[in-house]
């Protein structure tokens, strides 16, 4: 089985070049508890899953350039309209909708400049 590689990431219907190697997410399956139960010397445990953290996750780096901030703010604007699609390179695609970035990512100025985005999005769709 080859190693999972993303060579390619679409956003909102149009090819983004990132850093190579730097693309990583969650899947959105969320936190899970197990807690313990007793009754006399009888043990057992009790498992439940927060639907609160439910959601998924993918960040990449971004070189600067010209037009990085414009990109950037397009997709801060859309809200949580944007839809971010990473490809393998088997052709597996993994699926964010109502992507969404709650931070405000530092720009890098210079020769090395990047700039880092995380999107917050609902669970990922494996397709």
């Amino acid at each position: 089985m080859a190693a999972l590689n993303v060579i390619q990431l679409t956003i909102n219907n149009e090819a983004i070049g990132i850093k190579p190697n730097s693309f990583k997410f969650t899947t959105g399956r969320g936190e899970r508890t197990v807690r313990t139960k007793m009754s006399g010397s009888n043990l057992s445990t009790v498992q439940s899953s927060d639907v609160e953290t439910q959601v998924s996750m993918c960040k990449f780096t971004l070189l600067s350039e010209t037009d990085t901030t414009a990109k950037l703010t397009e997709w801060q604007d859309n809200f949580d309209s944007n839809v971010v699609i990473a490809q393998d390179a088997d052709g597996n695609t993994y699926t964010f909708t109502k992507a969404i970035i709650t931070s405000d990512p530092e720009i890098s100025a210079g020769v090395d400049g990047e700039v880092e985005i995380e999107f917050t999005s609902s669970p990922v769709v494996q397709g």
